[in-house]
């Protein structure tokens, strides 16, 4: 999460997992794919993280590995794995296991009482709740993780969770207490030389001063995080951000209708590409109210049935209710 392009941590743990496959010790190969699970999340490859956590899980030993926390990376594996899960089936369209193995998350990070492996989780699993739509859950761990992160003095998951804090408030209402604490995370994450997750960060910011009628401002904070994404290689959240761009320059002038629609559609195709069935709903609604509103109401219905329908889990999530309430609206 600290400096570096996404690349090239793809690169490095890829050589990584090659070493550690002529080496007849599994702790080598978990910890290759440790290295790779984050990179390809952020790299925007949710089901490639996916099949390293559960390749680097199964060579997971209690007893053997627990102990690795205080060599690699400084927190354990298993429970580092299962904090990714969250956000990477979140992304995948699976809400519903995301919100159980964040739970699984927490629950063994509290079991193994290791500072640093606990506050790693509750920062990381916050942000997922919140992505996920789940406000409460999202405050109580970023909160908890606050607290830890003070206790023991990690800063790095303390800028984490006060961003994360910070979005919740901005979701409540609380707009400019959220934005705040937001940007005073934003300051933190960047002080320690955070470059990973700042698109999240960014985009979570974004959405608060749009919120808010900051117009300009928004838009501003969005092409910043467009251009990190573009210099680190970091698009797991690009689709939303393209998304965002697109409902703000709506606001901003009702003739970029074009523009707006463009913006869409790339969102559309990036999450497709992602396979980022959650983002590709997100994109779809947006578009199918611009066609909703354009008298495409049959092109929009069919967009947005098809994107909703894929889903057998998460009902209850706030994307999902808001994707069905306007598809009965739609003719």
């Amino acid at each position: 999460m600290i400096q570096g392009k996404v690349d090239h941590a793809l690169d490095v743990g890829e050589q990584l997992l090659d070493r550690a496959r002529k080496s007849p010790d599994p702790a080598l190969l978990l910890q290759a794919r440790h290295a790779l699970w984050g990179a390809h999340l952020y790299h925007g490859e949710p089901a490639a993280a996916i099949e390293d956590i559960h390749e680097g899980l199964a060579l997971y030993d209690v007893d053997r590995h627990r102990s690795l926390a205080f060599t690699f990376g400084g927190h354990d594996a298993r429970v580092c794995g299962l904090t990714f899960e969250t956000t990477a089936l979140w992304a995948l369209g699976y809400p519903r296991q995301a919100l159980d193995r964040g739970r699984q998350a927490l629950h063994v990070a509290r079991e193994l009482a290791h500072p640093h492996t606990q506050a790693n989780a509750q920062a990381l699993v916050s942000l997922g709740f919140r992505l996920l739509g789940d406000l409460e859950s999202a405050r109580a761990e970023a909160e908890t993780g606050l607290a830890v992160s003070a206790e023991y003095g990690f800063p790095m998951f303390s800028a984490l969770a006060a961003v994360v804090r910070g979005s919740r408030l901005a979701a409540s209402g609380e707009l400019d207490r959220g934005l705040v604490e937001m940007r005073r995370g934003l300051t933190a994450w960047q002080v320690i030389g955070g470059v990973w997750v700042l698109p999240v960060f960014l985009g979570l910011i974004a959405e608060a001063e749009f919120a808010l009628g900051d117009v300009a401002p928004a838009l501003r904070t969005i092409d910043d995080a467009l251009h990190r994404v573009a210099l680190h290689g970091e698009s797991f959240y690009e689709a939303e951000l393209h998304r965002q761009r697109g409902e703000v320059v709506l606001v901003r002038s009702q003739s970029d209708v074009a523009e707006a629609e463009a913006c869409f559609l790339r969102a559309l195709d990036v999450a497709r590409k992602q396979r980022a069935k959650a983002l590709e709903l997100r994109a779809a609604s947006s578009l199918a109210r611009l066609w909703q509103h354009r008298g495409r109401t049959g092109d929009a219905r069919r967009l947005l049935a098809d994107a909703a329908g894929w889903f057998t889990e998460g009902v209850e999530t706030s994307d999902l209710r808001a994707a069905q309430q306007l598809l009965q609206q739609l003719p």
